[in-house]
């Protein structure tokens, strides 16, 4: 049944939105919000006042609080904190007016736009950065999709556009090219001065209608978007490929403009409204339209609430009334489509989830070792189940555990931020996940849009560890049971295979790594298997506890815990070792799960394996192909690089890789790690850190540099471990800028008449040029003695060449 109820005494655009959860109903119109507890309908609403001229609103949540959003036709777009009722702020001021905003990236930011045809996104925090893009033409409505970061862009002449937001760059994925009616947007039209009812009850003159434009709809579990043609039709298309047409709903048609349309909340139904008083629900399993509604008046927009069994319907009306109608559709019944999934049936079982790298620890889990030991007892409880008098401390069993405990690791994952987190990072791209109520979705992209096209899965499994190559990805669930599912996807989606791996009591999958030609998955108890690129298992090594695994093409680097310490070793991928068991020189933290001592593990381009610690420092292993020389050389303090590299206060990097001489970085503002979006990767030039000063120029510094540099490469080229044609070239480049940095101290030397030091300079220099040179800068300082004895050296070297 249906039921009208007036909120407002003026006739008017009457927006409503429902909370996440269905119990708080939002009712607004322009200078008020009224918000109505759904659970208990006798309570008087709760009023805010808001800006005037609304032009829309929209609800969010972020971290369990509720927030909204209002834009106005004066150009204003307003935040406010719907749980305290009160006004957080303007967000965006235009000269003219704004049409429509919408919450994106998991409720941390706000996109809006309007008649100036900029569409501004804006971040909620304390960086409340705007970045615009221009459309081209004035934007009618947005529709965002949460789950893979696309906003569905209406325009003024009709076309809609694709942004991908996945980036702080957005890229323009599809343009619908005029699919939906035109609307010319008159900022001097005063839609809503309407003339009062005598609010006594006599129903007032109809008003003209002032619906807004219809826009685009996402379907909940992000795949597919619903657009409202200029035929008045719904035409659904399926992200996956936006120029082919999915389906068009059948059956009732409407024969006016459509004002609204939404999608149920578990995209079973979709419900659509139009000029004409006619409210249809569709079915999504069908595509046929199943029941029928004619409002008492106008219309101007509808949300999806729930009721005990079902879901309901309420609609604003342009009198300032609401229209609620009960029992639309049960709740029960959900979406049939199969979309993309990376599996026909998830398993279910009492296995429980390591909650993975990042996830704090309560204050009473906090461990202080004493003694030194490494390990506490674990603290003694409370009974609670008796009444007060009678509670006693329980003493539990002895337990102990260690002060560093192993924990699901991805190179480049993050913790979860809201109901989002990247699983994996690095230079070739990323992948992140997003929590739904049933399953998790997983969109992987590349920071090279040309590489291949952005693609997305549903994941039935919960996968929280992974590794991402040029060709594929490698995913799998840490949890800690009977068995754990690994997934193996090839970006052309030509080879897909799902494996079950079996674990003993309390093992979990703790790392997994992917190359052009082989596949490793680690385990907490140290069990390390190879797979070939097809699932078929080669081999199986059982060392200490693994950390964290990553492998090129020709060897495998892991990270193991044992005696209270991390080792490393390298093998090729035959199993032959070239360091095992080897101390690797990073501190652990004590209790705290947010400072854990890896940041970043992967190998350089040239094949050489290197760690980022808590310490922000970059570490590269050099001399590792001979035995018992290997050590590890500080390349960059990479908090100190992107300092220089980035303006702003609590500038920090995540590490995503070596580039030759460069380390490629993700920027991070007022964060350990990256958000959404993501900023694009930052190249910092490495700097050894050899005096702890930020000097622009350091002769000393560059000679090291330049040394290990070369060793390091040299090495590659020797063992044919460079993939890079150019690396020849690289080494002769690195050694005329060895030679140029030692003529920098040598001239500095032969200023402060330090002669046995410049000599001793003199004598490193490689090339027969570089000598020259050094013997022009002496003869210019009539350093006699010194041109004579560099004029030595260069004839001994031309004998020794003969």
């Amino acid at each position: 049944m249906d039921s009208l109820k007036q909120v407002f005494v003026t006739a008017g655009t009457t927006l409503v939105r429902h909370s996440r959860d269905g119990s708080k109903l939002y009712v607004c119109t322009n200078s008020i919000l009224k918000v109505f507890d759904v659970l208990n309908p006798e309570r008087e609403p709760e009023v805010l006042d808001i800006l005037g001229k609304v032009s829309s609103f929209e609800v969010g949540e972020l971290n369990g609080h509720r927030y909204g959003i209002v834009t106005s036709k004066s150009g204003v777009c307003e935040y406010y904190d719907l749980d305290s009722l009160q006004s957080m702020g303007k967000l965006v001021r235009s000269p003219l007016s704004l049409r429509d905003a919408v919450f994106t990236h998991g409720g941390s930011m706000v996109l809006c736009g309007g008649s100036d045809g900029e569409l501004k996104l804006v971040a909620l925090g304390a960086d409340a950065s705007i970045k615009s893009v221009n459309t081209g033409d004035q934007v009618t409505a947005i529709g965002y999709n949460n789950i893979g970061d696309l906003a569905a862009v209406s325009l003024s002449n009709g076309d809609v556009s694709i942004y991908a937001y996945s980036t702080t760059e957005p890229v323009k994925k599809h343009v619908y090219t005029n699919i939906t009616e035109k609307h010319k947007l008159l900022d001097d039209e005063d839609e809503d001065d309407l003339d009062m009812d005598d609010a006594f009850g006599t129903h007032p003159p109809e008003p003209k209608n002032v619906a807004g434009v219809c826009g685009c709809d996402w379907h909940p579990d992000g795949d597919l978007i619903a657009i409202p043609t200029k035929d008045k039709e719904i035409e659904v298309y399926d992200r996956a490929d936006f120029s082919l047409l999915e389906f068009k709903f059948k059956g009732q048609v409407h024969e006016k403009s459509l004002v609204d349309l939404k999608w149920s909340p578990n995209g079973a139904h979709l419900a659509s409204l139009d000029q004409d008083r006619k409210l249809i629900i569709w079915e999504t399993a069908s595509r046929k339209s199943v029941k029928v509604y004619s409002l008492p008046e106008n219309g101007c927009s509808l949300s999806w609430g729930r009721g005990d069994n079902d879901f309901e319907i309420v609609v604003g009306t342009n009198h300032g009334h609401i229209i609620r109608y009960e029992s639309v559709v049960p709740i029960e019944e959900t979406s049939t489509r199969a979309g993309n999934v990376v599996a026909d049936e998830a398993e279910s079982g009492s296995e429980s989830e390591v909650t993975g790298l990042f996830d704090e620890a309560p204050e009473d889990d906090f461990i202080v070792d004493d003694d030194g030991s490494g390990y506490v007892e674990k603290k003694r409880s409370l009974d609670t189940n008796q009444p007060i008098k009678h509670r006693k401390v329980v003493v539990d069993e002895p337990a102990y555990r260690p002060l560093f405990e192993i924990q699901p690791y991805s190179p480049g994952g993050t913790p979860w931020n809201g109901n989002r987190k990247y699983l994996t990072m690095n230079s070739v791209g990323y992948a992140w996940t997003v929590k739904l109520e049933s399953y998790n979705t997983v969109t992987v992209s590349f920071f090279d849009k040309g590489l291949h096209n952005e693609y997305h899965f549903k994941d039935l499994y919960g996968f929280n560890v992974a590794s991402i190559t040029e060709d594929g990805i490698l995913l799998a669930s840490a949890t800690k049971g009977k068995k754990s599912t690994i997934m193996y996807k090839s970006h052309d989606q030509q080879d897909t295979w799902i494996r079950t791996l079996l674990l003993q009591p309390g093992e979990f999958v703790s790392s997994v790594t992917l190359s052009k030609n082989s596949i490793y998955v680690a385990t907490s108890f140290g069990f390390v298997r190879k797979y070939s690129l097809f699932g078929r298992i080669e081999r199986i090594e059982k060392t200490a506890p693994v950390v964290a695994c990553v492998n090129s093409e020709k060897y495998l680097f892991t990270v193991t815990y044992n005696s209270g310490s991390l080792n490393f070793n390298v093998q090729d991928l035959d199993g032959k070792y070239f360091q095992r068991n080897e101390h690797l020189p990073l501190a652990l933290a004590g209790g705290s799960y947010s400072s854990y001592p890896l940041k970043g593990v992967f190998f350089s381009l040239d094949g050489d394996p290197c760690v980022v610690g808590s310490d922000d420092f970059l570490l590269v292993l050099t001399r590792w192909r001979d035995p018992l020389q290997a050590s590890w050389i500080p390349l960059l303090d990479t908090a100190a690089g992107v300092r220089k590299l980035a303006l702003g206060d609590d500038i920090k990097c995540w590490p995503l890789g070596l580039l030759k001489n460069h380390f490629n970085s993700i920027v991070t503002r007022g964060s350990e790690y990256p958000s959404f979006p993501l900023a694009m990767p930052l190249g910092i030039p490495v700097k050894l850190p050899i005096t702890g000063e930020e000097e622009e120029e350091d002769p000393e510094e560059e000679l090291v540099r330049h040394i290990t540099l070369g060793e390091l490469l040299n090495d590659a080229i020797q063992n044919d471990d460079v993939v890079d044609e150019t690396a020849q070239e690289r080494l002769a480049d690195i050694s005329v800028k060895y030679d140029a940095a030692l003529l920098k101290q040598f001239g500095q030397s032969c200023n402060d008449s330090n002669l046995h030091d410049a000599i001793y300079l003199a004598s490193k220099l490689r090339d027969e040029r570089a000598l020259h040179a050094a013997s022009k800068i002496a003869e210019r300082l009539q350093l006699v003695q010194l041109v004579n004895k560099i004029t030595k050296l260069r004839e001994a070297r031309l004998d020794w060449d003969e």
